[in-house]
């Protein structure tokens, strides 16, 4: 009989997939519609996701199934299959982002093909990041910040500087060597949980890199900002007292 464990947040579900035992334990996800959860394994376990959760195959919640993971859904779900990962749905409101060709979707969903994210420019399309509105070849990422403008590991985004990676390798590794940012605001959230402050980057998408089969597709990498960061709130707001002057707009 197989091990059932329900689990509502990315840290219980790391320590259950870190005690899940192949073809014997089950996962039921039941998150709000703002928590990204990631499922990262290879082990041969089924994922279920329930009700209005998200599943990304990676119900309104965010699964990401990858390796060998099995995702069931019913329900208001949407599922993205990032990997060869099989999919069965039980209802017709199961809505698929299919991204691997390999992916298996059996059961009555609506299927949507999207194109392999290869370029910055598909990056960009997909997640929706926003051009700058003074320069072509610029686009505007976030990056969240404690209280004192740090990163998680201790790197600073004080508003007004023009951040720069001590340790750029290139574009080589997904994680490390380089500055990580996301799409929005609060996609950074996954990445740091204490956060308190959010900063936009302006960076060059010349500079930005893809990694292609990402553990962490909503992220990307660059060595620096080609323009002084600013503080926003969650949903990219600026607030004034921090824009730089080359950024200001006329009421």
């Amino acid at each position: 009989m197989a091990t059932t464990i329900t689990v509502h947040t990315q840290i219980e579900l790391d320590a259950a997939l870190a005690g899940a035992v192949e073809h014997e334990t089950e996962i039921f996800i039941v998150s709000p519609e703002t928590e990204l959860i990631s499922v990262q394994t290879t082990k041969k376990i089924c994922i279920v996701a329930r009700g209005s959760s998200h599943v990304v195959a990676r119900g309104s919640s965010h699964v990401v199934a990858r390796g060998s993971s099995h995702v069931v859904a019913w329900g208001s779900v949407q599922i993205r299959a990032v990997h060869a990962v099989s999919v069965v749905s039980h209802s017709k409101f199961v809505v698929v982002t299919q991204q691997h060709p390999a992916a298996q979707i059996t059961g009555p969903a609506t299927v949507i093909p999207v194109p392999p994210i290869l370029t910055a420019t598909d990056w960009i399309v997909y997640y929706g990041a926003q051009p700058s509105e003074d320069q072509d070849d610029t686009v505007i990422l976030y990056k969240a910040v404690r209280d004192n403008y740090c990163s998680s590991h201790g790197f600073l985004y004080e508003p007004g500087t023009l951040p720069q990676a001590p340790d750029w390798d290139g574009g080589k590794d997904e994680c490390g060597g380089g500055l990580h940012f996301c799409a929005t605001p609060l996609s950074c959230l996954c990445f740091d949980i204490d956060a308190t402050r959010f900063v936009a980057c302006p960076v060059r998408i010349s500079d930005i890199v893809v990694h292609q089969n990402p553990v962490y597709p909503q992220k990307i990498k660059a060595p620096g900002l080609c323009a002084p960061c600013w503080e926003v709130d969650r949903y990219g707001n600026a607030l004034s007292s921090t824009i730089p002057a080359h950024e200001e707009t006329t009421p």
